[in-house]
């Protein structure tokens, strides 16, 4: 009878319930110090904001330390009851973050795309635009030179943007390579 009410004191003295507690797993694996876990329990729990309000720094001594147990940084880490819920998440948000950097690199290698085509398409205009200035002598040199200029200039571009996609496609290469295998359970 004994160990039921200490037990039942324990229970009633805890500041995080086990969902809280499993919450806060998943907030250190998206990489939160404990200190920024601990202030997100004393602005979302109601109870909390209450002592916090009477014993702010009784609190956050208390609080730190019952999240340990969640904090995989933690020796007093409860790896038994939560590394692979930690792990889990953590392969989660791993994969979101290389989704989301694999969609943004692919829109800029479309976006680079789109460039090269369309400068292409004004290097092709000057160029028949200067052979036909040439068979019907309509242009005077100084136009000339300036369309060669221009030419010059358009290429120049094209090459900096062929440079800046080849290293685009590289990095994309090299995600897709590292990309590891997700964890069996």
């Amino acid at each position: 009878m004994g160990t039921n009410k200490t037990a039942l004191a324990t229970t009633q003295n805890r500041l995080l319930t086990d969902e809280q507690l499993l919450h806060a797993v998943e907030l250190f694996a998206q990489g939160k110090s404990r200190i920024e876990v601990a202030r997100h329990f004393i602005d979302t729990d109601r109870n909390l904001v209450e002592q916090d309000q009477t014993d702010p720094k009784g609190l956050r001594k208390r609080l730190s330390n019952a999240l340990r147990v969640a904090d995989p940084t933690s020796v007093q880490f409860s790896a038994t009851k939560y590394q692979s819920h930690y792990d889990r998440h953590k392969v989660a948000i791993i994969g979101a973050l290389k989704r989301k950097y694999e969609s943004a690199l692919m829109a800029h290698i479309e976006t680079l795309e789109q460039e090269i085509q369309r400068l292409s398409e004004r290097t092709e205009a000057v160029d028949n635009m200067l052979d036909t200035a040439i068979d019907v002598d309509i242009m005077g040199s100084g136009e000339y030179f300036t369309g060669e200029a221009l030419r010059m200039k358009l290429t120049e571009q094209m090459t900096k943007l062929q440079a800046q996609y080849i290293d685009i496609l590289s990095k994309a290469s090299e995600s897709v390579s590292e990309t590891p295998a997700p964890a069996e359970e």
